[in-house]
């Protein structure tokens, strides 16, 4: 234990640090009274003169605290020693999943007994009105040997039965480490998500432990990438992943039904396999011993008895590889759920929306595509230009087809609220070309939904350089981009956006080129691809500022920014900031009707009131409540807070506790106030 760390903390003797996070510091610890090892979760003193952050922690500690479930970290003690806010859980002896996973890869009966013991977790926390909302193997703990697991961490759950104040943490904590973990419309709305939002959670674990990756952009089904793992966990799988809400399972429940039922069926497989090897082997025994039976011959029995041996090994033999081949036989085309070899992502949105996100698994997919020469123009002379990275035609890579339209997250952090569906294409105007061009495009664009990727870039590149003057060469173009970020040609699908921004400069359609440009860059591994991704992103509003990707940019800005926690001077405050809050500040000013205003809005606050610019921060809340009167962000509530307890102005705080709403958690508290001033 370092000199900065206390040694004892309200009766409690400190031994070591186990781990931080943003809403305390856990350490291991001894109880004196009945010596025992505890866990020690504490508020950091910085943190405990701001009520607020006081309630969330308090918010943990009871919702920890409703559940005592073999599958739920139990609380032991809850108080306070000084500066110093504390709850005590018990001690499990071992580490997190996260640490399991990055050491090995779990066995398939490893798998399903963890994440059984996952969903019971979860079940017990749901039964009493309790959503985790930030379910990753880090805040699940194991013992070494697997047969203990606890779920941990309920920092940011929502508990509708005991929080006086339904909200979440503050942008930063919130995104930290949990991107690829949290539900669609978990980033959306953070504060609107039932239970079906810590499925979506549980379904990319399970996706994890399976494979060792995330399900992020386009991803292969659990066994195509481990042979372990049989075909019929993938609807499993899929079905927790759903975009839509609607299309996930309604509970934990059914989950733990199917899990089990599959347990079930592939026991019931073995033991069927295990009765026909013993069927065969009676008949082999009975006329191959027969003989031996009716003599008496000392030689005959011992020759019987090492017959009988031979057989045994073989029967033990023929079970293993029975079960070996009903869960490692690969995949073929005759397999119905392996139909489609790559499914699309919920965070890799619809055929014209977004792309995969950072991390996406390219390793599995064809190297090296070579580019063609351009077939020479109708009065045989050369074509201007080679079309960028369109490939030679080859066998199509069969897509899955979206389920729904995806209402995508479009950023990493939950107060950042998704300005919708993505856009609609630009519809071809048929008026712009006395050709077939404009049917011709659509015929190549239903060759990419329908999978046919491969002839699809085939008509591309034949339409690129028979029509190089077309003004519809950009939609072309565009549907280049698509066809080769299908197949994972990122740089392919890069050179065809670039090739865009180059030629069509003032065109309002190249604004959604640089965003996917933006997000490609994202997904490659050129270095400091971070930093080009927010340059790009930035561009969007700076040339096309009435475009409808325009906002969509700084939502996706402002996610790299939270993930990254960059810091950058502020020329309006001059001093230093979150990069975040500019990001923020700038889609709240230029786009106030936008959704994602909402959203940017309530962060703008949250930043502004850790910055102790408490005039900002009322203000941002105030605009909020103004502009989006059905907003279920508590905007009045918190600029009332803030009006009383920072800035002592009681009539405008009067005011805003006035506006409440009576749907609002907080409207009795408001009331109480109300009465307390005043008003």
């Amino acid at each position: 234990m370092t000199s900065q760390e206390p040694s004892r903390i309200g009766g409690y003797d400190i031994l070591e640090t186990l781990g931080k996070g943003a809403m305390g510091q856990v350490y291991k610890a001894v109880q004196p009274s009945l010596n025992r090892i505890v866990a020690l979760k504490v508020l950091p003193p910085e943190l405990a003169s701001d009520p607020e952050r006081v309630e969330r922690f308090d918010r943990e500690a009871q919702a920890i605290a409703l559940l005592n479930h073999p599958n739920v970290v139990n609380i032991i003690d809850r108080g306070h020693d000084a500066d110093r806010f504390f709850f005590v859980m018990e001690y499990v002896a071992g580490t997190s999943l996260s640490a399991v996973l990055s050491a090995r890869r779990l066995s398939l009966p490893e798998t399903i007994t963890v994440f059984k013991m996952i969903c019971r977790g979860l079940q017990a926390a749901h039964r009493k009105g309790i959503v985790h909302r930030d379910l990753n193997p880090r805040n699940v703990l194991v013992s070494d040997d697997l047969g203990v697991v606890k779920l941990a961490d309920f920092g940011i759950s929502r508990v509708e039965s005991i929080s006086l104040r339904v909200g979440t943490l503050s942008t930063a904590e919130v995104s930290m480490g949990t991107m690829h973990y949290m539900a669609p419309e978990q980033a959306v709305d953070m504060g609107a998500v039932d239970q079906r939002a810590d499925i979506y959670s549980a379904g990319v674990v399970l996706y994890e432990m399976l494979t060792g990756r995330v399900p992020v952009g386009r991803f292969s089904l659990p066994s195509q990438l481990n042979t372990e793992a049989p075909s019929a966990l993938d609807p499993i799988v899929l079905r927790c992943l759903a975009t839509d809400p609607a299309d996930r399972y309604p509970s934990v429940d059914q989950l733990l039904t199917s899990v089990s039922a599959l347990e079930n069926d592939l026991r019931f497989g073995v033991v069927q396999d295990l009765r026909g090897l013993s069927r065969s082997t009676s008949k082999i025994l009975r006329r191959s011993t027969q003989k031996f039976w009716t003599g008496r011959s000392p030689r005959r029995r011992a020759a019987l008895a090492a017959a009988g041996a031979v057989i045994a090994v073989a029967v033990l033999l023929g079970v293993w590889l029975s079960t070996r081949s009903r869960t490692n036989a690969p995949a073929t085309t005759e397999d119905p759920v392996n139909e489609y070899p790559l499914i699309e992502s919920p965070l890799a949105g619809g055929p014209f929306g977004e792309t995969p996100a950072v991390g996406a698994d390219t390793a599995q997919l064809e190297p090296d595509q070579q580019t063609v020469g351009v077939p020479a123009t109708a009065n045989g002379t050369p074509a201007p230009a080679p079309t960028p990275g369109v490939a030679k035609p080859r066998p199509a890579t069969p897509i899955a087809p979206a389920a729904k339209p995806a209402t995508t997250p479009a950023t990493t952090t939950a107060s950042a609220a998704a300005p919708g569906p993505a856009p609609a294409r630009p519809k071809v105007d048929n008026t712009l070309a006395s050709d077939t061009l404009p049917s011709d495009l659509k015929v190549a664009r239903d060759k990419l939904e329908a999978g046919l990727i491969g002839p699809a870039l085939e008509d591309l590149g034949k339409l690129i350089a028979d029509h190089p003057t077309s003004p519809l060469l950009l939609d072309a173009y565009l549907l280049v981009a698509l066809g080769h970020e299908r197949e994972g040609r990122l740089e392919e699908a890069k050179a065809a956006l670039v090739e865009i921004r180059s030629r069509f400069a003032s065109d309002p359609r190249t604004a959604e080129a640089i965003f996917r440009l933006a997000e490609l860059t994202v997904a490659s591994k050129v270095s400091g691809k971070e930093q080009l991704a927010r340059d790009l992103f930035w561009q969007v509003p700076d040339s096309f500022p009435n475009s409808e990707w325009a906002p969509r940019a700084l939502v996706k800005k402002a996610g790299l920014e939270s993930d990254r926690k960059l810091v950058v001077r502020d020329e309006t405050l001059g001093i230093p900031v979150p990069a975040l809050l500019v990001t923020h500040r700038r889609l709240a000013d230029e786009y106030p009707t936008d959704a994602a205003a909402e959203g940017a809005l309530w962060a703008l606050g949250e930043m502004y009131a850790d910055l102790k610019r408490y005039d900002l921060a009322v203000e941002a809340y105030t605009k909020l409540a103004e502009q989006f009167p059905n907003t279920k962000l508590d905007a009045w509530w918190e600029a009332g807070q803030i009006y009383d307890r920072r800035l002592d102005d009681a009539p405008k705080a009067s005011e805003a506790f006035g506006q409440v709403p009576s749907t609002s958690k907080n409207y009795s508290a408001a009331q109480k106030r109300l009465k307390r001033i005043g008003g």
